[in-house]
């Protein structure tokens, strides 16, 4: 169960809500009628529109985050979903025709896998995983999981820099404490402006809390 989800994370149909504005917009950038400065911020906000809206999500070892984006994405991710811990590496996911992974093993080597079971190579030491899947979910919204040693030393390194790939950085958490508090304060505050903090099995937390 999630508390706090709700609409900040509904984005089906976004590319159909989003077409007619960045239709106007890209005619307004080809009439020419516009200073350069604006003409160049313009097709900045364009690229946005036209591209995915990037998630991040991040937290402690077990706070449920592969849970949620596969609930988000209304689909199991191949080969992820009996991963736990430290042996799952950090992955993004996006739309794809077909189950295509691209990982990078600790000794920086890349490994190019098709098919739809990506277990066997995580197994194998991969540290971060570049995945694209044949999900519709995923033609509205690009989606990074980070995984880490579950330390906080680590987390502080860490958090800062998954934040920083995402548009709206998602911290999920059991209950969010003290140490947790201390790493999100590493993230900058441009980032926090966009942040969502989820509460994962809060129906299990006392009436008090």
């Amino acid at each position: 169960h999630c508390e706090g989800v709700g609409d900040p994370l509904n984005f089906t149909g976004r590319s159909e809500r989003v077409a007619p504005i960045l239709d106007r917009l890209t005619t307004t950038l080809q009439t020419g009628y516009l200073p350069d400065r604006l003409r160049v911020s313009g097709q900045v906000v364009a690229d946005r529109l036209a591209a995915p809206v990037r998630l991040s999500f991040m937290g402690l070892q077990g706070a449920g985050k592969t849970t949620l984006i596969q609930a988000l994405l209304g689909q199991e991710v191949p080969g992820l979903a009996p991963m736990a811990g430290g042996d799952a590496p950090t992955f993004a996911l996006a739309h794809g025709p077909q189950t295509r992974g691209f990982v990078t093993f600790e000794d920086g080597m890349r490994h190019e896998l098709l098919g739809s079971d990506l277990s066997d190579v995580f197994e194998r030491g991969a540290v971060y995983a570049d995945i694209h899947m044949p999900c519709e979910r995923l033609r509205d919204i690009r989606v990074l999981e980070l995984v880490t040693d579950g330390s906080q030393r680590e987390l502080n390194v860490a958090a800062p820099w998954a934040a920083e790939q995402s548009e709206i950085p998602i911290w999920c958490s059991q209950h969010f404490t003290k140490a947790e508090a201390a790493i999100w304060a590493q993230v900058s505050d441009r980032f926090k402006d966009h942040a969502i903090l989820v509460l994962t099995q809060a129906d299990l937390l006392p009436p008090d809390e």
